[in-house]
């Protein structure tokens, strides 16, 4: 379904190093908490790879290609299906052991190429090819009319959501469900595909929707970033 482009210069997968004091990272990490995630970030079996973006040829001889891109049409992202993103090592693990969230502020700070960067949300929205105004904030409550019981009996025919048992692979449309697989290699940083939560159902009943709420992107990728500081065994799939 998806293909990945040639890796950039540096864009090949790595390991992590061996167990115990890791050696010294080829960029300069400015406080120690920082040093420490970076050390657990590469004491562990893991890898950097490049991250499966949509591969239009692919969808369109499958027939899915409008149906998918109206999907996104819908809430803005439009431009972000033409995405193809170089993958770098370095500067991956630089970013992840830097990331923070400042939901309040509405910013994200980290470090990239030794120098402390902070952007705020609609600058990440613009690069990614996300609007940049009239957003849905995570902070923001629930629109009344979002039900994910209602929603969710929509789309797979069961009676009940769950977060903890309900399966994306009971999604019934086929450009819903491959429009959800696009946003869990990207925006929810997952190499794989099941459970679905209240936030990424959400994000699809945007979709399903013209003119729709439009979901700020920062706060839903957030989470999935962070977690992954915490992760021991996983993939990196971060650009392309």
């Amino acid at each position: 379904m998806s293909k990945r482009a040639q890796t950039g210069m540096g864009a090949t997968s790595s390991k992590g190093g061996s167990k115990g004091k890791s050696k010294d990272p080829p960029f300069r990490l400015l406080n120690h908490e920082d040093r420490q995630t970076y050390d657990f970030l590469i004491s562990n079996k893991r890898h950097v790879k490049s991250t499966k973006f949509l591969h239009r040829e692919s969808f369109a001889s499958l027939g899915v290609l409008d149906g998918v891109q109206a999907l996104f049409n819908n809430i803005g992202w439009g431009q972000f299906l033409y995405n193809r993103i170089a993958t770098y090592v370095e500067p991956t693990l630089e970013f992840l052991a830097t990331f923070n969230p400042e939901e309040e502020a509405q910013t994200v700070t980290f470090q990239m190429l030794g120098e402390k960067r902070s952007l705020p949300h609609w600058v990440v929205n613009a690069l990614m090819g996300a609007p940049v105004d009239n957003l849905y904030y995570q902070q923001d409550p629930w629109p009344g009319n979002f039900n994910e019981h209602y929603f969710w009996q929509q789309i797979t025919n069961e009676p009940q959501y769950s977060s903890s048992s309900t399966k994306t692979s009971s999604i019934i449309h086929p450009c819903l469900r491959l429009a959800y697989r696009v946003l869990t290699y990207t925006i929810f940083a997952r190499s794989e595909v099941g459970q679905i939560s209240k936030a990424e159902l959400f994000f699809l009943w945007c979709m399903t929707r013209e003119n729709s709420t439009r979901p700020d992107l920062p706060p839903f990728s957030s989470p999935s970033v962070t977690t992954s500081q915490l992760w021991t065994k996983e993939t990196f799939s971060l650009g392309d």
